[in-house]
């Protein structure tokens, strides 16, 4: 999913500012796992907390190794 998301995602999301588009992804991640630690009841939504983070994970990696820095 990482190979061919990737590019996809970088496409798509080539207007957004890089900065705000980092920070965002970030936050999601943060909450996801903080869901997966204490909110998931089951397995099975265990696993859809962690397809989120895999999606997200999807978009942040184009965008973080293409950015540059201040």
């Amino acid at each position: 999913m990482l190979c061919i998301g990737s590019p996809l995602t970088a496409w798509l999301t080539s207007r957004i500012e890089r900065r705000k588009l980092l920070t965002a992804t970030l936050a999601v991640m943060a909450l996801s796992n903080i869901a997966s630690a204490f909110r998931a009841p089951d397995y099975a939504s265990l696993m859809i907390i962690r397809l989120i983070m895999l999606a997200i994970g999807v978009l942040y990696t184009p965008q973080a190794a293409g950015h540059r820095g201040p």
